[in-house]
């Protein structure tokens, strides 16, 4: 039979990884049954497996680190390369948003007040139309009720275009205005942590575990409403 092409090429690196991680597999699904070890020599036949597959592991990650390298350092060098113009751009919106921020403000100031004059506009008109209807007696006065009706309508419609209206610049493809958001502002932190007792103590209890494993990893391992525990694992 003919050998096929790279039938006599080297294994790579990838290759010798499997071929090491097969061989500790092959080998602990003989012994890692589910059952625990009973005997000195089943223990030290367990330990050499877990010594394998460390050294199994090292030479797979060592392969791994030296074949992403090529890409790494590229990709490390593709974002050098561009992260100055992007900081440019970014600088540039910052700057512009700066430069529009007190125009935008004062268009806005003056969108309100020309909404709340046409809400008022509004109201004053309903009152008027309510009140022409409950005295129209004559056809006349009735004509004029629904006038003033018609003129409510009109009136609450320009109260509900003024209260859309925002303060916007132009001159791309979207038009650009102020954005309003919420941020929380803690005032009482007893009274948060509490709140948070009461409606999601889950949160709270990851939090705290988080912040006593720091603070045991720093060396703090005196603390209220925490005991060391004492915990042996294989090493």
């Amino acid at each position: 039979m003919t050998a096929g092409i790279g039938h006599n090429q080297p294994p790579t690196p990838f290759d010798e990884a499997v071929s090491a991680v097969d061989l500790v597999w092959t080998e602990a699904s003989n012994w890692l049954d589910g059952a625990t070890a009973e005997t000195q020599a089943e223990a030290d036949a367990i330990g050499t497996l877990l010594d394998m597959a460390r050294k199994a592991k090292k030479q797979a990650d060592g392969a791994r680190k030296a074949e992403a390298e090529p890409f790494d350092q590229g990709k490390a060098e593709v974002q050098a390369r561009y992260k100055p113009i992007l900081d440019r751009c970014d600088l540039i919106a910052s700057a512009a948003k700066k430069a529009l921020a007190p125009f935008l403000a004062a268009q806005e100031r003056a969108k309100r007040e020309a909404e709340e004059k046409a809400r008022a506009e509004a109201e004053a008109a309903r009152k008027a139309a309510q009140e022409a209807f409950a005295t129209a007696a004559s056809l006349e006065e009735q004509e004029a009720a629904e006038a003033a009706a018609e003129a409510a309508k009109d009136a609450d419609i320009r109260a509900r275009v003024a209260a859309k209206d925002t303060g916007r610049a132009k001159g791309g493809a979207r038009a650009i205005s102020l954005r309003t958001t919420i941020k929380p502002e803690i005032t009482d932190l007893k009274a948060l942590m509490a709140w948070i007792w009461l409606n999601d103590r889950s949160a709270l209890a990851g939090f705290a575990e988080t912040y006593a494993a720091g603070a045991f990893r720093a060396g703090q391992t005196k603390m209220d409403g925490v005991r060391a525990v004492e915990v042996r694992s294989v090493a």
